[in-house]
């Protein structure tokens, strides 16, 4: 076996509220635990617990993983019988990457198969965590500061001194290991593919990776440097982290692209038949995959390591004034590349989804009423809780209803459930053990619970949703009231004519207060006016900036989809909360129109 570089300790907690599966309305469940793909047997399983749909199991299983980063977790549910094959129950997967560098503990709710029917219902509570170690090839162990300076200076450094050594020792370390990465990748992959690819693909699977590895280059040396001038024990490290943080924009072009690498890869290979024929056992296709996402990965480890060793400084210490601005830096660094990534992978979406959709005949999904194409706001995977099941589906935001659909490989696209956004009602539910980032969803048919993927997706869904249906309740509005003002324009002309000719046949108290009530009913419908004109201005300079926003942040999208031969209106995502609240300032006005009217 090779190296082993981490260890994923698994712990199967319980399960609540599973599915019947025997005739006595109970199931004798068990979990099988298994990680794909390592370097020995991968699969345990917990005790099966006799008679309960709320099983205890409190079981722990480690895994000795070699390509941790490409490998996935994953929990299949069974229903044990003494006599035929166990039933499925359900099943979930977790990427390993997503648990490195923390405790994941959580409620994991239970899904059917790709492409079966499967009656699955409950959650299965579990602890993870890996601990990456880096085992050395004859057994050594890995460097730690001590090892690099004189055993009397060293004695000399109180504990809190030491600790901050150490969190720069390992910073340096990382860095070390993280530029061999980028000089294996351009040596072995790199630099010979450039007799098999043209320039254009060798750009369109590696982006600007030399230039990343010259700034990696750049900054050890710096460390390093810095590292040396008072014989290992570094005073300060902020002033020499702040200059590269700009040099480290290289990584939005590289990181934006990171998650298409395994299609860009395969679509590749395909293309170019010398590519396949360029992998062999110890050089795959796999490997290469791993190795082009560490960019990224190391990305968001400056961001964790420069806080440790934040976390380690006293009160008074320099550091302490630069270095939150420097990782201020790193963050919006990388909300941008998220924000960048999430374009990318919504425009991708909405291509998909409208192919998919046209090829099941379900095209006018995609259409409203006047047969223009819908915006599009957000495609999310989520659950949908009802009757004890659980039951995966996408669920589409359109500017003016709701879709579910449920879509899987070995079946045709098909629509679960269809709604108009002003039918239906959204309330946020707060989060317990039965459900996490849910909402409920009201109709006058159907509740729905829907357990989104995290909790800011639920919040973009919840405002977004309030938005749309603020802007075409006042939309129906203005087209119900343009009747009501033109009878109303009239009534008020006819009351006026009457005073004029038989005002001094009345009582003059009577014939004021007419006037009075005519004036006030008046000025009652210039405010109105105003009010509508208002809520006109409000809501064309927010359509103003949907355009500027879906022009300036989508123009390579739309392209996209123009070549393909469709055209998809989407929107960008909007302050929904801002805008929205003017709206419905201006309908709350308006809705105030004198009921005589």
């Amino acid at each position: 076996m090779g190296k082993f570089r981490a260890v994923l300790t698994v712990h199967v907690w319980e399960g609540i509220n599973l599915a019947s599966k025997d005739s006595n309305g109970l199931s004798d469940p068990y979990c099988v635990v298994s990680v794909i793909p390592t370097s020995k047997p991968s699969k345990a399983k917990t005790k099966v617990k006799k008679e309960t749909l709320n099983p205890t199991w409190q079981e722990v299983f480690n895994f000795k993983l070699e390509h941790w980063e490409s490998s996935v977790l994953k929990i299949e549910c069974l229903d044990w019988d003494r006599f035929g094959s166990p039933d499925f129950m359900g099943q979930f997967s977790i990427p390993v990457a997503d648990i490195e560098g923390e405790l994941i503990d959580s409620y994991f709710t239970l899904l059917p198969r790709d492409g079966k029917n499967d009656a699955v219902s409950g959650k299965i509570r579990i602890q993870a965590h890996v601990k990456v170690t880096e085992q050395a090839e004859k057994g050594g162990k890995p460097l730690v500061y001590s090892d690099t300076i004189d055993k009397e200076r060293y004695k000399s450094l109180d504990a809190p001194h030491i600790e901050r050594q150490e969190a720069l020792f390992q910073l340096i370390q990382c860095e070390k290991k993280y530029q061999q990465d980028l000089h294996h990748i351009i040596a072995d992959y790199y630099s010979p593919l450039k007799s098999i690819l043209s320039a254009g693909a060798l750009e369109y699977l590696f982006q600007n990776i030399e230039e990343i590895a010259r700034t990696s280059t750049r900054f050890l040396q710096a460390l390093q440097e810095r590292q040396k001038e008072n014989d290992f024990v570094i005073m300060k490290i902020g002033d020499v982290v702040e200059p590269f943080i700009k040099q480290f924009k290289c990584y939005i072009p590289y990181c934006t692209n990171h998650n298409l690498i395994s299609e860009r890869l395969q679509s590749l290979m395909q293309a170019t038949p010398e590519l396949s024929s360029f992998f062999t056992e110890d050089k795959d296709a796999s490997a290469l995959e791993v190795a082009l996402k560490l960019p990224k990965k190391r990305l968001l480890r400056y961001q964790a390591q420069l806080g440790a060793y934040l976390n380690t400084l006293p009160g008074e210490h320099v550091d302490k004034e630069s270095l939150p601005l420097v990782i201020d830096q790193l963050q919006n660094l990388i909300a941008e590349i998220n924000n960048q990534v999430r374009e990318k992978e919504f425009v991708i979406s909405v291509q998909h989804l409208y192919r998919s959709l046209e090829k099941a005949g379900q095209h006018s999904l995609m259409t409203n009423a006047q047969d223009k194409t819908r915006f599009v706001e957000s495609i999310t995977k989520v659950t949908i809780l009802q009757d004890d099941l659980n039951t995966p589906a996408i669920a589409i935001l359109f500017e003016d209803s709701i879709v579910f659909i449920k879509q899987n490989k070995k079946e045709p696209i098909s629509v679960l459930h269809q709604f108009g956004l002003l039918s239906a009602t959204f309330t946020d539910l707060p989060d317990c053990i039965e459900y996490q980032h849910s909402m409920k969803l009201k109709t006058s048919e159907v509740t729905l619970r829907i357990e989104m993927p995290t909790a800011q997706s639920k919040v973009h869904w919840l405002a977004a949703a309030e938005h749309y249906q603020q802007a075409l309740l006042y939309e129906n509005m203005m087209l119900q009231s343009r009747g009501l003002d033109e009878e109303a324009e009239g009534v008020l002309e006819q009351a006026h004519t009457l005073i004029e000719q038989y005002g001094q046949l009345l009582p003059i108290e009577y014939v004021n207060t007419l006037e009075e009530m005519l004036n006030y009913i008046c000025d009652q419908r210039s405010e109105q006016e105003q009010t509508r004109e208002n809520i006109t201005q409000v809501n064309e300079q927010l359509h103003s900036l949907n355009d500027r926003a879906h022009q300036l942040n989508k123009a390579e999208a739309h392209a996209n989809l123009t070549n393909s031969g469709s055209t998809i209106g989407y929107l960008a995502v909007n302050s929904a909360t801002a805008t929205g609240s003017a709206i419905k300032h201006g309908v709350d006005s308006f809705m105030k129109r004198p009921s005589n009217l």
